[in-house]
């Protein structure tokens, strides 16, 4: 992609694309938002065989990284409110401290997908359902060296 303004990431499963996430920056008004310009996802897709393994999450939290390196402050995405799977994706935070999180929700009696996991480009993530048994993430940005799966 040539756009400074976008970007388009990939996710392979050896050697082959199993995923892929488009963000780039609105400039225009964003419904919720207070600043500008906003990191916005445009879309994000898994092949069908690779859904429930958190490489959505992950793929959101490299556009989430990335919107933060250009200036963003917030970032934002929308869906249609009868698409109960994007509606479940949307279920996703930014916390400082995954660990303590996840110490209150074990202590609310949450069941847990994945206890706290530190990925690769500097995300410490977890998943657990709610109440409603909707799949909720929480993330945490630490800073790291190593290299990603994810390709831009």
């Amino acid at each position: 992609m040539q756009d400074k303004e976008a970007a388009c990431f990939i996710k392979y499963m050896d050697e082959k694309p199993i995923a892929f996430a488009h963000c780039q920056l609105r400039h225009d008004y964003v419904e919720g938002t207070e600043s500008s310009p906003v990191g916005y996802l445009e879309g994000i897709f898994v092949e069908e065989a690779y859904r429930r393994k958190g490489f959505a999450a992950d793929l959101l939290a490299e556009c989430e990284r990335w919107a933060r390196e250009k200036g963003c402050s917030e970032f934002a995405s929308d869906c249609e409110l009868d698409n109960e799977e994007s509606l479940k994706f949307c279920l996703a935070f930014t916390v400082e401290d995954v660990e303590k999180e996840y110490e209150k929700v074990l202590a609310l009696g949450a069941r847990m997908i994945e206890p706290p996991t530190k990925r690769p480009w500097g995300a410490v993530n977890m998943s657990f359902y709610d109440p409603d048994n909707n799949i909720v993430f929480l993330r945490q940005f630490v800073q790291t060296d190593n290299a990603a799966e994810i390709k831009s």
